[in-house]
């Protein structure tokens, strides 16, 4: 009898917490969760960002479609997506196997924008994204390239700096390459395009130049010329509304740039200064001697 009391008590022990630990195991068992990650203003698909289960280092990054895939530990889990210039944003799985995820820009600093034309609009008016940057964040860090000041202040505008230098070009592509030839943005100052010249700057995806074919040779571009300290705003319009005034040229994106103009009112002097120092790595030993001959053989 006691024998039979010993064999219940066990089961009765074991039975219900092995009950447990199965219902525990169904809800963490990895599954996988697919998606979209896009801007939540023109719906264009945000490739690179990055797509993490949270409280763990399991995560992933979207592809070309701003597409990704995830195997993650806990169903009911939250992920953490997060993008250069976006906020970043905390989705619930919720058991769901498929996700669209659409991030707003987190670098919205007026509510009034300048547009193409050079035509002033509120930006909850617009039907298209538009980032402006002003000139106290295009001159925080001195650089003498205005445009790499534009390094993680624009939502999907990637800066690729060049190796040269001091005066060397900047390469800008919004969101990857779009195409086999010219990927570069096109620069309206005050209104008016302007043709970015960068006699060693690669402008397609096999490395030649988009300008004049000097590869190897990079003599800088007509945009590093542009004094930072002259320019009130910096307008980045996306999507193919925003670059329609501008005909092919603005199938990439368009960067307005607005300079400094007089204004009424007492007379205001600012001066600023900054100076850079580089030094070569390596000089290399060039032949300085030379000899002349006239109608003589050599052998």
């Amino acid at each position: 009898m006691k024998h039979k009391q010993q064999i219940m008590g066990t089961i009765l022990f074991w039975v219900p917490l092995l009950l447990f630990c199965l219902a525990f195991t169904g809800n963490v068992v990895a599954q996988t969760v697919s998606g979209m990650v896009s801007d939540a203003v023109t719906g264009e698909a945000l490739i690179g960002a990055s797509v993490t289960e949270s409280g763990t280092r399991n995560g992933t990054r979207t592809d070309a479609d701003g597409k990704f895939k995830l195997n993650v530990s806990n169903t009911s889990g939250t992920l953490v997506v997060s993008y250069v210039g976006y906020e970043t944003m905390q989705v619930s799985i919720g058991g769901s196997t498929t996700l669209d995820i659409k991030l707003s820009s987190g670098s919205q600093l007026d509510e009034v924008v300048v547009t193409a034309l050079g035509i002033s609009r509120e930006k909850k008016s617009l039907t298209y994204g538009a980032q402006e940057i002003s000139n106290s964040d295009l001159t925080r860090v001195k650089d003498p390239n205005v445009i790499n000041s534009l390094s993680g202040r624009t939502a999907g505008l990637q800066i690729n700096r060049s190796g040269s230098g001091v005066g060397g070009s900047t390469r800008v592509v919004m969101r990857g390459q779009k195409s086999t030839r010219d990927n570069n943005v096109l620069y309206v100052i005050d209104g008016v395009p302007m043709f970015n010249f960068s006699p060693g700057q690669p402008g397609d995806i096999w490395g030649q130049s988009g300008n004049s074919g000097n590869v190897g040779r990079d003599g800088g571009d007509a945009i590093s010329n542009l004094n930072p300290e002259d320019i009130e705003s910096m307008t980045v319009l996306k999507g193919a509304s925003a670059a329609a005034l501008y005909g092919s040229q603005a199938a990439n994106v368009v960067i307005l740039v607005t300079t400094k103009k007089g204004k009424a009112g007492d007379p205001k002097i600012e001066f600023s200064s900054n100076a850079t120092w580089e030094q070569v790595a390596h000089s290399p030993e060039l032949q300085f001697s030379y000899g002349s001959r006239q109608n003589e053989n050599f052998s």
